[in-house]
């Protein structure tokens, strides 16, 4: 190591060129990380854009006007009776989900990962 003393004090001369020395260490690592760094992003740089040239796609026809569908319900009796009770439809898949892999054995702590869901 390039400084130690002798009687475990430092001078004034010597804190001040342990600064110095401590600092032009900062410098160096800086400047190797900025370099570095800069390395890095010129090969991630996009590519410079290229010069667009703008063409208008031709009029399309306008459509027929569309009648709007007719409204369906994906929840059926039981959804229906679980929305009754409260339980909005997230809550609804979620239940039957669990359902499902219970009697498919699933594992247990998914099981109560799924219930924390639908608490």
């Amino acid at each position: 190591m390039k400084w130690q003393s002798m009687n475990g004090r430092y001078s004034g001369e010597e804190l001040a060129s342990m600064q110095k020395d401590a600092m032009e260490r900062v410098r160096e690592m800086q400047r190797r990380a900025d370099e570095t760094l800069r390395r890095s992003n010129a090969d991630f740089a996009p590519p410079p854009p290229k010069a667009e040239v703008k063409q208008e796609p031709p009029p399309s026809p306008p459509l027929p006007p569309r009648e709007p569908p007719a409204p369906t319900s994906n929840i059926g009796k039981l959804g229906n009776i679980l929305s009754a009770a409260g339980i909005d439809q997230d809550r609804i898949i979620i239940l039957a989900l669990l359902l499902i892999l219970y009697n498919d054995g699933a594992d247990q702590l998914l099981l109560l990962a799924l219930l924390y869901l639908f608490l």
